[in-house]
């Protein structure tokens, strides 16, 4: 008679934590998608909900959620769920109608101009930029003491016209120079990466 080979304990509760974890994200996600088919219609996009993929990232310790408009992916941040179901309809909304705005008109527009408002009120939304988790019920992680350690280079963004300057931690090709795109040209922003001052200092202190 065969003995049953029995799997070690903590493997079995890892492989039970990460189903439950799958499953969890797949519910957000068909609930998603439910939220989008609404606004969809009320943007006259139909299918728009079959054209987005969604993700939950564990690594988003500042940002709600973050959206890439060519893949249409919208990284949502782990703190995230439908237990505040108000909270993920608008940090939902927000990243969507960005997709939709960019789909329109295209990349010589504001990240949060007009017709990325004009999306937002449509839906029944204010159109505000930033969302404060705090205001809308969201505890985020803390972050890591070692994140400002992994981060070796900045990026700064400059107008070749009009010399603005913009910092950050990684480079955001979707900006666009305000005064540029207001006055009809693209604004498109040049981008520089230099190591952080931290990464500076190290190197001096090793030669």
């Amino acid at each position: 008679m065969r003995k049953a080979i029995r799997e070690p304990k903590g493997i079995v509760q890892d492989s039970c934590n990460e189903d439950r974890t799958r499953v969890g994200e797949e519910e957000i996600f068909n609930r998603c998608r439910v939220f989008i088919r609404v606004w969809a219609q009320i943007w006259k996009y139909p299918g728009l909900e079959d054209t987005i993929s969604f993700e939950v990232s564990h690594r988003l310790y500042r940002s709600i959620a973050r959206v890439q408009l060519q893949k249409r992916i919208i990284r949502l941040s782990s703190p995230v769920s439908l237990d505040n179901e108000l909270a993920l309809r608008e940090i939902l909304c927000h990243e969507v109608a960005h997709i939709v705005a960019f789909e329109r008109h295209g990349r010589n527009i504001r990240p949060h101009g007009k017709e990325w408002a004009e999306l937002m009120r449509t839906a029944g939304y204010e159109a505000r930029i930033r969302i404060n988790p705090k205001d809308i019920g969201i505890k985020m992680p803390k972050t890591p003491n070692n994140l400002y350690l992994r981060k070796r280079y900045t990026y700064e963004h400059r107008c070749p016209v009009c010399q603005v300057r913009k910092t950050a931690g990684r480079p955001v090709r979707q900006w666009r120079c305000v005064a540029c795109v207001d006055a009809g040209l693209t604004g498109e922003l040049e981008i520089t990466r230099s190591p952080t001052r931290l990464v500076q200092t190290l190197l001096r202190n090793c030669f």
